[in-house]
């Protein structure tokens, strides 16, 4: 891991050593490598790093702890001339010592591999190998200071020296790597490592083109990773991640997707958001489990929408840790409030509007004392202990108000633990019969859970703009600032608007389901959209704007625009068109004259050097 740079305690006193000596200026400079490179790895931390910030390139480098990598080059030069003038005085004598230290190294070697193989008990073998690391310094530090004394005096012989200095470092390497093995370098057996996810089988039951993101709160271990498509996993199952693949990120697109919003969900075409799971599943847990930022909880927090005469509620919700619980069992009191301070309290009942996610679950059927109540939707899951393949469910509620009701606030007050009361959608109703979803009223996303198991909940954004789509009514905003601004509001509704920085500004409504677009391809370096629409638009293509990106709309050359901050866009009149994307970079062009070049320059030196050859 580029984080972590160890050459052990032994090196480092003879490095020490190396420096006392004052005798070569390559054991200062290597000294002095030392000493920059490890305050370089500091970054931030070394208020002197910050000044290099303001050299041009450098300030294009990532993770000043790379520095590491000389530092232990450094040291480990060094700890070779501490070593050859600690020995240079000392008695050869007999080298029988390496009839004892021989077969002890070689012990030592063999006992640090059976550790550091795979074990079933990981944790336990860590916790306690992390028991002995509290006592191993002060063993490493009296056997090295007491070689180095030894030697200092000349009271040991050269191949005694030798064999317990390797004896040593190959103790203090052999822990550290055993334990490094077992935490931050883990890995995971090779057939489960070239396994399918078992996530992959429901995503590619959806075939359309699309992307994932998923959540990097945290760093889960290996299995849960794998099956979360944590940033780069997506790339060995040919899986689109908005995360992109680190490090190789574009700025632009960094900068964009730092901070998300609902909205840029929307626009980046992110159909599925995927949370990586933790264990063991508690209050705490269970509400990261299943809390999605984009759409996070509508329980216990006000929620104060556009005043709205209601007739009737929709909720769809679950509940967790249930199955010792009634029918009738309040799980959340549903409060609606007017603008005027009227009040009308609905109860969200176990076995009745709402009951246990996992109902279907075996060791959940053994023991459940509540009803089923109608189902809104299922998916699959995989839970328990040991997990098991069951189906989840979603259900729904109706409650049909004795009056209209005009709605300003509404609070869901759980009366279960908040974790384990789960409100998907509440869908208010007014006198017209016109559905209103609260998550858009709120400015929030509409997303529901499509799968979940031990690894990974994931959930669909119902929201997700197409990979391109079209929009008849264009704001220009040349700042690249104030259009970020624009964007983030709540208010922006990328199905109906666009935001470039240059172009032709538009304000006609969409046609109602008269615009066509369908890719014909999609590729890595090229991508052909053919549409239609009887008035003017502009083709958004849900992918970054990058230099080297050109486009033709019918045969002609046309402009690519930046849409939305990071997109590309192409002006299109009214009627059919058919517009390709190509990625042609000049930087390719030179780069391909450039080899050329060499190449001739190449194969004429080539003969020049036969012919001076030949004579």
């Amino acid at each position: 891991m580029e984080l972590v740079g160890y050459v052990g305690l032994l090196p480092l006193l003879l490095a020490f050593a190396a420096l006392l000596q004052r005798r070569k200026r390559e054991v200062w400079f290597y000294g002095l490598c030392a000493l920059a490179s490890l305050a370089l790895a500091l970054g931030r931390w070394n208020p002197l790093y910050l000044l290099l910030l303001r050299v041009p390139l450098f300030n294009l480098f990532r993770v000043p702890a790379r520095f590491l990598l000389l530092f232990t080059l450094a040291a480990a030069a060094l700890a070779g001339w501490g070593a050859d003038a600690l020995a240079q005085p000392l008695p050869t004598g007999s080298r029988r010592a390496w009839i004892i230290f021989g077969p002890l190294v070689t012990s030592a070697l063999m006992t640090l591999a059976w550790m550091d193989a795979p074990v079933s008990d990981t944790p336990r073998i860590l916790e306690r190998l992390l028991w002995l690391w509290r006592y191993l310094p002060l063993v490493l530090a009296a056997g090295g200071g007491g070689l180095l004394f030894a030697a200092w005096r000349k009271r040991v012989r050269l191949p005694w020296l030798q064999g317990a200095c390797l004896l040593l470092i190959v103790a203090d390497l052999g822990a550290f790597a055993t334990v490094y093995r077992q935490s931050y370098n883990a890995t995971m057996p090779r057939t489960q490592f070239r396994a399918e996810p078992r996530a992959l089988i429901f995503l590619r039951a959806d075939p359309g083109l699309y992307r994932i993101y998923t959540h990097e709160e945290i760093v889960p271990d290996l299995s849960v990773m794998r099956e979360s498509f944590y940033p780069n996993m997506a790339l060995l199952y040919d899986v689109q991640a908005t995360n992109g693949f680190s490090p190789l990120i574009p700025k632009e697109w960094a900068r964009f997707t730092r901070k998300l919003s609902p909205q840029k969900l929307n626009l980046l075409n992110v159909r599925y958001f995927l949370i990586p799971q933790l264990l063991p599943v508690d209050e705490r847990s269970e509400f990261y489990d299943v809390e999605d930022p984009f759409a996070p909880t509508l329980v216990g927090r006000p929620l104060t929408i556009p005043p709205l005469s209601v007739r009737s509620l929709v909720v769809e919700s679950y509940v967790s840790h249930s199955a010792n619980l009634p029918d009738g069992r309040v799980a959340a009191e549903i409060v609606l409030m007017s603008a005027d301070g009227q009040i009308m309290r609905l109860p969200l009942r176990v076995g009745l509007e709402t009951a246990e996610w996992a109902y279907e679950r075996s060791d959940v059927r053994a023991q459940i004392r509540h009803s089923r109540p109608p189902v809104a939707r299922s998916w699959p899951a995989r839970s328990g202990f040991p997990p098991e393949d069951h189906i989840g469910h979603v259900y729904r509620a109706e409650y049909g108000l004795p009056s209209p009701f005009t709605v300003a606030r509404i609070l869901i007050e759980p009366v279960m633990p908040r974790a384990f009361v789960r409100l998907e959608r509440v869908i208010l109703v007014d006198g017209q019969g016109e559905s209103h979803l609260l998550s858009h009223l709120l400015g929030e996303g509409d997303h529901t859970l499509v799968y979940r198991s031990e690894d990974v909940a994931i959930y669909r954004n119902h929201d997700a703009l197409p990979r391109a789509y079209l929009v008849h009514c264009v704001r220009i905003i040349p700042d690249q600032e104030a259009a970020q601004a624009a964007l983030d509001k709540g208010d922006f509704d990328p199905r109906r608007e666009g935001i470039l920085e240059s172009g032709l500004a538009l304000d006609e409504e969409r046609p109602a389901d008269s615009d066509k677009v369908e890719i014909a391809t999609y590729q890595p370096q090229r991508v052909v959209i053919h549409t239609n629409s009887p008035q003017a638009s502009y083709l958004v293509l849900s992918d970054l704007f990058h230099p080297g990106w050109q486009a033709t709309v019918d045969g002609e050359p046309a402009p690519i625009l930046r849409a939305n901050g990071v997109l590309r866009a192409v002006y299109l009149p009214s009627g059919n068109h058919t517009v390709e994307f190509f990625y042609r970079p000049l930087s390719f062009a030179l780069g391909w004259m450039i080899s050329l070049l060499s190449l001739a320059v190449w194969i004429v030196l080539m003969a020049l050097s036969f012919r001076s050859i030949r004579l």
